[in-house]
């Protein structure tokens, strides 16, 4: 597909670099690589070199290692990556295209329009290009110069993207280019068949969906004359890159702790600190940005779930706790909580929700009935208790999938069930309640009875934004 961008970039402004944004060096080359599906060490050696891919999901470094190289000449840019992959013989075996795919985005100035290739390990390509004037994605075949292979361990591509099919000669014109790589390992949008999990990963932190173009990194052209920096290893217990003799590497740890790592004649190298959120890194020759990113890694909930399932076994006989309709209740995981107040805002005639979450400690706690009355407020107006509804929430198990969740596989709750005439909770089980008010459109409604009339083992009362509204749970 041959499309011009809109307007000229000859004369395009210098955009600056925000602090956020990430940043790419890509070198020239003098010696154009051969296209045949086979990394060469000699062919990439004036490459830039990346690794390090994070996963879209929030949760760390991917598992599978990728190693993407880039560089170019007045006619091409050039890509190459190695997939590592211990299982290649089940490489794109479902009917999706793009279960193993390295994926790779340009951007124009002042995030215009997108190029976007895909790169499938059994050697299928498509493109798409989405245009900033009408936000379509046309998809066509892609005549270009790539080869794929596939060996034991890995899989490698190999591609030249002539500049001008693609408009790219706006590169040797202007600033503002921006450039993102991806890495697709799945099956069926879910796991390999031989269990591992899906991972949609990226250089760049960017969650969610890939194009996110304000997030890509800004990609700068460098002549070629110096060294190309090249990130030889990064994972979670380390990283080392090379680059000129001169340049400076600074390291940030948690946002708030910066060191300047050794320089031992272009080669810096250093252990990432256990237990760190996020790390940053900014290497610098003189004024120039040679190459910036941030990694963002997960808590260990391990301890902090342990924690909780202490004091939750602390608890004799039943908890009850209220919280908002936006916190999702793990039936599975460990729950503890005390309050007894939710405050809801609604005009007439909407819908509010929470959650109450029984919950029992280190007994098995049977016969639990719940009961509610009206709501009353201050004055002794009533809405009454027709306008709740109350449900069982159960759960549904998702499968693995790569983009982003809040725990990955697992049971999520979603069904919404009647509440049984009475429950039971085996010790640190956890069952949450779903409460749904519709708020009549005359809420003053009657006068209250007295709410001090319902006998009760245990009752909870709920002030709800000067109504309260008295829920019995007993046993």
């Amino acid at each position: 597909m041959k499309k011009k961008i809109t307007g000229a970039l000859l004369g395009l402004a210098m955009l600056s670099v925000s602090a956020e944004s990430p940043v790419l060096t890509m070198p020239e080359t003098l010696i154009p690589p051969v296209i045949d599906g086979k990394v060469n060490a000699e062919e990439w050696h004036d490459a830039l070199e990346i690794t390090g891919l994070q996963l879209s999901t929030g949760q760390g470094l991917a598992k599978e290692n990728t190693r993407i190289f880039l560089k170019y000449d007045k006619e091409h840019l050039y890509i190459a990556a190695i997939a590592a992959d211990s299982n290649t013989k089940i490489l794109n075996r479902s009917k999706y295209d793009y279960d193993d795919c390295v994926e790779f985005f340009i951007m124009t100035p002042f995030n215009q329009n997108i190029y976007h290739w895909l790169f499938y390990s059994r050697g299928k390509a498509t493109f798409n290009f989405v245009d900033s004037e009408y936000g379509g994605m046309l998809r066509s075949p892609v005549d270009i110069q790539y080869r794929t292979t596939v060996n034991s361990d890995n899989w490698m591509l190999e591609a030249a993207l002539p500049a001008a099919a693609y408009d790219l000669s706006g590169f040797f014109r202007s600033s503002g280019w921006k450039a993102s790589c991806h890495r697709t390992f799945n099956h069926d949008m879910t796991s390999k068949e031989d269990g591992r999990a899906p991972e949609f990963s990226s250089f760049a932190p960017i969650l969610g969906q890939f194009q996110k173009p304000l997030e890509f990194p800004e990609l700068k052209l460098k002549e070629h004359s110096g060294t190309p920096v090249k990130m030889r290893k990064f994972n979670m217990d380390g990283f080392e890159l090379t680059a000129s003799a001169s340049a400076e590497l600074r390291m940030t740890v948690n946002d708030n702790e910066t060191t300047t790592v050794s320089n031992r004649n272009g080669i810096f190298s250093a252990s990432i600190p256990k237990g760190i959120r996020s790390l940053e890194l900014l290497l610098t020759d003189g004024t120039d940005v040679l190459l910036k990113n941030r990694w963002n890694f997960p808590e260990n909930l391990a301890s902090r779930y342990k924690a909780l399932r202490e004091k939750q076994m602390q608890v004799n006989g039943l908890g009850v706790s209220a919280t908002g309709s936006f916190e999702r209740v793990f039936a599975d995981l460990p729950y503890y909580g005390e309050s007894c107040e939710i405050k809801l805002e609604a005009a007439r005639n909407e819908f509010e929700n929470f959650q109450l979450v029984l919950f029992a400690g280190k007994e098995h706690v049977k016969n639990i009935t719940l009961k509610v009355s009206a709501l009353c407020n201050a004055r002794g107006n009533e809405i009454s208790a027709e306008a709740f509804r109350v449900y069982k929430e159960g759960s549904a198990h998702a499968l693995p999938v790569g983009y982003p969740t809040v725990r990955g596989a697992g049971d999520y709750p979603d069904p919404l069930y009647p509440v049984p005439e009475k429950m039971e909770l085996n010790p640190g089980e956890v069952q949450p309640l779903w409460f749904s008010l519709k708020v009549p459109y005359r809420s003053r409604g009657r006068r209250c009875p007295d709410a001090n009339r319902l006998p009760s083992q245990q009752r909870r009362q709920l002030p709800l934004g000067g109504w309260t509204r008295r829920v019995e749970v007993a046993r």
